[in-house]
């Protein structure tokens, strides 16, 4: 081994080339050893894990971390008694533009229980694989939610506390229901319609308004309005906030969106004498803040 090294010596353009050939395999090694795989794992379901609705839902949704491959990405839905009660529909949502939403339908006709949703993912980027399950209950909640309301999922990402626009109303006790709407388009849901808009698409501290209208098309005064705001590209926290009426059925708050790309903003209108509604919008922001 001496020999070799005392060898190279003599010879500068050997040892030069040694070293060349020596730094490339280590920067390979490095890239290697440092490469991350990532995965689409679950995010939130509705139904939501371990809700409890009144009635059966006619699918089963889920949302992802990460863009979805059509190829091997499936829910399915087994009921109490171990069988499987999905149409065997599953599919990757492709409206969706960023392939991360899931869907199965389920048969009619289930009764109450526990039901089991497994769940695997298959990433479009690297084409990792990730599965699990989580389950949800049918028969209704403990505390009923007002006649006509909705079946009901709970929303995870929503503060418990509540400023108020007008007085603070006080959502009857029993989940909330969610649904996902798309940013800027009126979301119909528990008898009245939410819109969201921003007032500007780029990076940085951003103004959120909510407008709220009854069936009628008459604004909504008597509700408390509050969001929060997700990056779903990158780990950033959540950042949350109450907003303020600044007009007839017009919620209006300030929320930091530091970063370009695609945002979750959730935003929870709680009413007296009505159960909390969640609405979940997608937001893609452009420049670095």
């Amino acid at each position: 081994m001496y020999d070799r090294f005392a060898n190279l010596h003599r010879h500068p353009g050997r040892l030069a080339l040694a070293v060349s050939l020596l730094f490339v395999l280590l920067i390979a090694g490095w890239g290697k050893t440092t490469q991350v795989r990532a995965h689409a794992e679950f995010d939130h379901s509705n139904p939501a894990p371990t809700a409890t609705v009144p009635t059966a839902p006619a699918i089963v949704e889920a949302w992802f971390t990460e863009d979805l491959d059509s190829n091997g990405t499936m829910l399915a839905v087994f009921g109490p008694d171990g069988a499987q009660v999905d149409t065997g529909d599953s599919a990757v949502d492709l409206n969706d533009p960023l392939r991360r939403h899931a869907t199965v339908s389920l048969k009619e006709g289930l009764g109450p229980g526990v039901y089991t949703v497994k769940w695997t993912s298959v990433s479009s980027i690297d084409g990792d694989t990730a599965n699990g399950s989580f389950t949800f209950t049918i028969g209704g909640s403990e505390t009923p939610c007002p006649s006509g309301t909705p079946g009901a999922t709970p929303s995870p990402a929503m503060p418990a506390t509540a400023t108020p626009g007008t007085g603070t109303p006080t959502a009857v006790s029993c989940d909330p229901i969610t649904v996902d709407a798309g940013f800027g388009t009126p979301a119909a849901v528990a008898g009245m319609t939410v819109t969201l808009t921003v007032d500007n698409t780029s990076a940085g501290p951003r103004t959120l308004t909510v407008t709220l209208a009854d069936g009628s098309g008459a604004p909504i005064s008597d509700a408390t309005v509050e969001y929060s705001a997700q990056s779903l590209d990158m780990n950033m926290g959540i950042a949350q906030g109450s907003a303020t009426m600044t007009g007839p059925g017009q919620y209006s708050g300030t929320v930091n969106m530091g970063m370009g790309g695609n945002w979750q903003v959730d935003v929870s209108v709680t009413r007296s004498g009505q159960p909390e509604v969640v609405i979940h919008y997608a937001v893609v922001l452009t420049g670095t803040g």
